[in-house]
C-alpha cells in the first residue's frame, strides 16, 4: 500500500504579552486506498519546540467528500526541550464507495489553527496499478519510536533485500543489501538528528514501508 507524505508546518502563538507557545505539526500519513477494511488510520506528526502545549482529545466528521480528523491541543505543563508530536485516530470505513479528501486539523484551545490534507480512494483498489497492490512482506521493525539502534526481522530465501532509510525530505540517510539467507539486520541510529523515516525493504517485487520516529 502507497504512503503518501505531504511536507506542510504550522506555529500556534499565545495571547499578546504571554509567552510565546511554538509547535509543528508537519507532516500527514493516510492510506492511498482501502478495500474490504472497516477501519484506517490517519496520523500526523511533528514537534513541540517549547511552550506549555499537550495533547487533548480528538475526534473525526465526514461532510459530503471530505472527511476531517480533529487533533485538538491544550496549554497545560509540558517539558522543557523539545520533543517529539505525534497523532493517530483510528476512522471507521468505508463510506459511500468513490474518492475522498483526509483533512487533519489541528486545534489549539478550541481554534482551528492549520489544515494538512491528503486522499483516500475507499474500495477501489482494483483500480490500482499491480505494483501498488502487492502483498507487502511479512517484515517486523522495532521499537519504533527508537533512540540508538533499529532491528529488523524479515523471512528467508526468498530474494536479496534492499533497505532504505529516507529523511522526511525524502533525502536518502542510509542504505544496504541483505542476502536472502539473513533473517534480520539492525541499523544504528546515533548518527542521525531525531524527527521522522521512511524505511523501504525491496525484493522479489515487493515493497514494504513504514514509518519510523527517531527520539
Amino acid at each position: 500500500m502507497n504512503k503518501l507524505i505531504l511536507l506542510l508546518a504550522f506555529s500556534f502563538f499565545s495571547r499578546p504579552g504571554v509567552a510565546q507557545i511554538y509547535f509543528t505539526m508537519d507532516s500527514i500519513w493516510a492510506p492511498s486506498y482501502i478495500c474490504q477494511a472497516s477501519t484506517f488510520d490517519v496520523e500526523v506528526f511533528g514537534t513541540v519546540s517549547g511552550g506549555s502545549v499537550q495533547a487533548g482529545s480528538q475526534g473525526f466528521l465526514v461532510r459530503n467528500d471530505t472527511v476531517f480528523a480533529r487533533f485538538y491541543f491544550v496549554s497545560g505543563p509540558g517539558p522543557a526541550t523539545p520533543f517529539p508530536l505525534y497523532r493517530k485516530i483510528n476512522i471507521p470505513a468505508p463510506f459511500n464507495f468513490g474518492h475522498y479528501k483526509i483533512a487533519a486539523q489541528g486545534y489549539y484551545n478550541g481554534i482551528l489553527q492549520h489544515t494538512l490534507t491528503s486522499r483516500i480512494s475507499i474500495c477501489s483498489g482494483a483500480l490500482a496499478t499491480s505494483e501498488e497492490i502487492k502483498k507487502e512482506p511479512e517484515i517486523s521493525v522495532f521499537p519504533n519510536p527508537a533512540t540508538n539502534e533499529l532491528n529488523i526481522k524479515f523471512p528467508t530465501g526468498k530474494t536479496d533485500l534492499k533497505i532504505s532509510l529516507t529523511d522526511a525530505t525524502g533525502k536518502l540517510v542510509w542504505s544496504q543489501k541483505i542476502p536472502k539467507a539473513a533473517e534480520a539486520t539492525k541499523i544504528s541510529l546515533k548518527a542521525f538528528p531525531a524527527g521522522i523515516y521512511l524505511l523501504q525493504v525491496a525484493g522479489d517485487g515487493e515493497k514494504f514501508a513504514q514509518k519510523i520516529i527517531r527520539h
